[in-house]
């Protein structure tokens, strides 16, 4: 943020539409300096472990740098990077599980701050329930080629590892369709992958838990397609989320 100081007449400084008019009877108008075009790409999928030992996993699209995060305490980020030379900036929307939000844990949105390179991005997100600093480096193993039809399957999750409830299965077919259960309720929606051969899925999910009305929940998704392979998903419906570590197994 540019600031003006002042000292004796006071000298009245806006800028609009990239003219900038400043004091003394006189006016120039520039064309204002581009940013710098980001250094690299930050596209791909990212990891890391703070000191107190909470796990990250972070998505971020290709172009767009939009991204998806989930830790292991099942919080959910949304966001947005932005990337000037080095410089990172950029926001994000915080998900809090259900049980957070029983207790009364809001939707948060905050600001990034930063730097980004091919091999590491430091980010710094503050919101209004604090500021916290992380380190993310590639996670190599899982950048590869993957293709949709090689998702196909059934996976489940539990308590420890989904937002959503307390546990449950997707079954999802070759061509990307979706379906599912939990103790709660049922769901289908669709895997469509964001280009040929990028391990980056967009999600949409209808959620029907029993006895209510049906719920839409988007987002990302990427698979890890290592020993018990599974998959991360990342979805919300704008005031709570469904998301988790789906594990292959059938």
């Amino acid at each position: 943020m540019t600031r003006f100081r002042r000292a004796g007449i006071v000298c009245a400084t806006a800028l609009l539409a990239s003219a900038l008019m400043n004091c003394g009877g006189s006016s120039s108008s520039s064309p204002a300096a581009p940013p710098p075009p980001p250094s690299v790409s930050l596209a791909g999928v990212w990891a890391a472990t703070d000191t107190r030992n909470t796990t990250y996993h972070v998505l971020v699209l290709p172009t767009s740098f939009t991204f998806r995060s989930l830790d292991s305490n099942m919080l959910q980020g949304s966001g947005k990077f932005t990337l000037s030379g080095s410089a990172l900036g950029g926001t994000i929307t915080v998900f809090p599980t259900a049980a957070l939000v029983a207790i009364g844990y809001p939707v948060q949105q905050g600001t990034i701050s930063g730097t980004g390179s091919a091999s590491a991005i430091t980010d710094t997100i503050t919101l209004a329930a604090g500021t916290a600093t992380t380190s993310l480096t590639p996670d190599t193993p899982n950048n590869g080629t993957v293709q949709l039809s090689a998702l196909a399957g059934t996976y489940a999750a539990d308590a420890a590892n989904t937002a959503s409830s307390a546990g449950g299965t997707l079954t999802l077919a070759a061509d990307g369709s979706l379906t599912g259960s939990d103790p709660a309720g049922t769901l289908t929606g669709t895997f469509q992958q964001v280009a040929p051969g990028v391990n980056a899925f967009n999600v949409a999910i209808t959620y029907t838990p029993a006895g209510a009305a049906p719920k839409a929940y988007a987002g990302l998704a990427f698979y890890r397609p290592g020993t018990g392979p599974s998959i991360v998903l990342m979805t919300d419906n704008g005031t709570g989320q469904l998301a988790g570590i789906f594990t292959k197994v059938l």
